[in-house]
């Protein structure tokens, strides 16, 4: 089985899991807990986009884009008793989908 750094250290322009995203995140001197709603946010945001950033420029490499990304990311607190399913439906109508 590959360890964190093994996992981590792999293909930069493949599109990552969501567990990969957030490991990797962790190892960003920046990083704080209080990131990680924030973070997976900006992962869904991407993945939805077709992986590509907010001004439709293709992600090349992710962790790049993560790390020149993390300074300008808020805390956002994610209601405890949000389910998955509204948390989707939510990020969708945030981005202007009507749902």
């Amino acid at each position: 089985s590959d360890s964190v750094t093994d996992i981590l250290s792999k293909d930069n322009n493949k599109t990552p899991t969501i567990e990969i995203f957030l490991a990797y995140s962790k190892t960003i001197e920046i990083y704080k807990p209080e990131l990680d709603y924030a973070i997976k946010s900006k992962y869904e945001a991407w993945k939805d986009n077709g992986w590509k950033d907010g001004n439709g420029k293709e992600i090349k490499n992710w962790k790049t884009t993560l790390r020149n990304t993390m300074p300008y990311l808020k805390p956002i607190e994610q209601p405890k008793e949000e389910t998955d399913r509204e948390y989707k439906i939510r990020m969708l109508r945030e981005r202007g989908f009507a749902v």
